[in-house]
């Protein structure tokens, strides 16, 4: 992935999450954050158990959700907007980043990409059950039905690490429409 795509995909997500305000809070897009511990990940043996990855895996959006890992993780996503995951990796230079720049020269490393959302179940909040990466970017973007109903639904997404196709990983969050 190019270094500027990178950055460019970093400065939206930072726009948008700077964006919300009170009132539309109920009509924005919603980003979902993949940290990864890659280093962790990495040294173990393949293929990992669920609750190894979910100690390696923490997932954050700016829709207000309560950070987690799993199936503890539930982002609220709202009708006729997209909800877009994308995935970072979460190193030492994260924990030390003091501002956006250094934050930004932190992602240029960034080695996860994003490959599938797949529905598990529940009510079908979005317009399909499966979206990919269609451009190659590491980014999913799925778009929510304006006709949903509220209710939560489970789905799985698969990552992967330094394009290592060899070697997928898949986690098991969930969304809730409001």
């Amino acid at each position: 992935m190019k270094t500027t795509n990178l950055i460019l995909i970093l400065m939206a997500v930072i726009s948008l999450m700077s964006c919300q305000d009170a009132n539309t809070e109920h009509s924005k897009n919603t980003i979902v954050i993949l940290m990864v511990d890659t280093d962790s990940i990495l040294e173990a043996e393949y293929p990992i158990s669920d609750d190894k990855l979910k100690e390696w895996v923490y997932f954050l959006d700016d829709s207000g959700a309560a950070p987690g890992n799993g199936k503890n993780f539930d982002s609220k996503i709202y009708k006729s907007k997209k909800i877009i995951w994308l995935g970072i990796q979460n190193t030492a230079k994260y924990y030390k980043a003091n501002d956006t720049e250094d934050y930004l020269e932190a992602y240029e490393e960034n080695t996860i990409a994003i490959k599938r959302m797949k529905k598990i179940k529940g009510p079908s909040l979005l317009k399909k059950d499966e979206y990919e990466d269609k451009n190659g970017k590491g980014v999913v973007v799925g778009h929510v039905k304006k006709d949903s109903k509220e209710g939560i639904e489970e789905y799985s997404l698969t990552f992967l690490i330094n394009d290592d196709e060899q070697k997928p990983y898949t986690i098991d969050p969930k969304m809730h429409m409001y």
